[in-house]
């Protein structure tokens, strides 16, 4: 749906619930002068017919795509009426939704100079230059906002929630846990928890860039510590065993991790790689062995293995879970390349050319491997949290 049009539909309903207050207002309800009251009235009828007025014009220029036109119009409301702050705001928001952050900007300011403005309608407008900076780039000076706006307004949670995010974007980990925390203690948010052990891994993988190792492992095992479900914590944790000479410790850990969340097998199957070749293919089979019974309904497991058999030339067993793949699964993301793979490791494909011709009958090519389970955004690759959506853990294959 055009912007335009949504943004009219949201002011055509807050004009008529203005129109309810206005006629509600304007009803008189008490004993007195009949002529005076109907003076009054009318008086007030004819004022709320030009304010009306101006405001259907308004947005009239507004669906039209005239917004010069349409702010003429409501500054005219302006001057006729001191209860438009609301307006303002939607005005405001309309700009910056369409791309015009200047004009935003320039709204908002306007509106914040205005004298006896409501508590409320002053938090809401520092809260929409904030969004207003961050639309246009200008990140510190949106984290500036937030943060006056936290210090005049300290509960005020989405405020929080907006620099927090600010925080993470400028990888100020240990202000973005504080913040985090505030959170925690003014909201009931029960992913609260998994935030800061993946903000506090964040923080441990900058120690460990940086050398303080010691450091690094204590954070990985804090964030463990404050959700023992962090699987990005439990995975550094294992590299970084490995690092110091704990190749069984890193194995548990990324063992650990496997259990967390089976389907992004990938990630640990993968980090088997930093053993010496011999020692990755042993720990890969006992690996495999050990989980094959428990997790061998799920798909994205079974591909890692079928990758392992074709990398150690067991071409037979890997085809043969090719096969029960293609009964159960045919629309898998992953099960074109392991059937390319199966055919370059195979000198003839006569043996495999029924099930081949099958396989190529059923395939529909995959659209993005990896997708948000919370908004239905697709990637490439896996990251902790959703770039649409904002939140953590709901990445995962398709």
């Amino acid at each position: 749906m055009n912007a335009y049009l949504i943004a009219g539909i949201v002011l055509i309903l807050f004009l008529l619930i203005l129109l309810f207050l206005l006629k509600k207002r304007f009803i008189s309800s008490g004993r007195g002068n009949h002529l005076e009251k109907a003076a009054k009235n009318g008086r007030a009828t004819e004022k709320q017919d030009t304010l009306l007025r101006s405001y259907f014009r308004g947005l009239s220029y507004i669906l039209s795509n005239e917004t010069d036109r349409a702010l003429v119009e409501f500054i005219k409301v302006a001057q006729m009426s001191s209860d438009t702050s609301e307006i303002y705001l939607a005005l405001g928001q309309l700009f910056r939704n369409t791309g015009e952050v200047d004009r935003a900007i320039r709204i908002h300011r306007n509106l914040l100079l205005r004298s006896s403005l409501p508590d409320d309608i002053t938090l809401q407008t520092m809260f929409e230059i904030g969004l207003d900076y961050k639309k246009a780039g200008l990140i510190e000076r949106a984290g500036r906002t937030f943060e006056e706006l936290h210090e005049k307004f300290p509960t005020y949670v989405d405020a929080l929630q907006e620099l927090g995010g600010i925080y993470e974007m400028c990888r100020e980990w240990d202000k973005a846990i504080k913040i985090q925390k505030k959170l925690a203690e003014l909201s009931d948010n029960s992913d609260s928890d998994n935030i800061l052990a993946h903000l506090t891994t964040e923080m441990a993988k900058e120690a460990e860039q940086a050398g303080k190792t010691s450091k690094a492992m204590t954070l990985y095992r804090q964030a463990i510590s404050i959700n023992k479900n962090c699987m990005d914590a439990w995975l550094h944790l294992g590299d970084l065993q490995l690092k110091k000479g704990k190749e069984q410790e890193a194995v548990n850990s990324w063992t650990k991790a496997f259990e967390i969340n089976p389907d992004l097998a990938k990630l640990v199957v993968g980090r088997f790689s930093q053993l010496s070749p011999e020692k990755g293919k042993k720990r890969k089979d006992d690996f495999f062995q050990s989980c094959l019974d428990t997790y061998a309904d799920n798909i994205h497991f079974i591909f890692c293995y079928i990758n392992f058999l074709l990398d150690v030339n067991r071409t037979d067993e890997a085809a043969d879970w090719i096969k029960r793949v293609m009964f159960t699964n045919p629309d898998a993301a992953e099960i074109f390349p392991v059937v390319a793979r199966l055919v370059k490791s195979t000198e003839s494909c006569k043996q495999y050319q029924p099930f081949l011709q099958e396989f190529f009958t059923i395939y529909k090519p995959p659209l993005k491997p990896y997708q948000c389970r919370q908004c239905g955004y697709q990637l490439d690759e896996v990251v902790w949290k959703c770039p649409k959506c904002a939140h953590w853990d709901t990445i995962g294959p398709r």
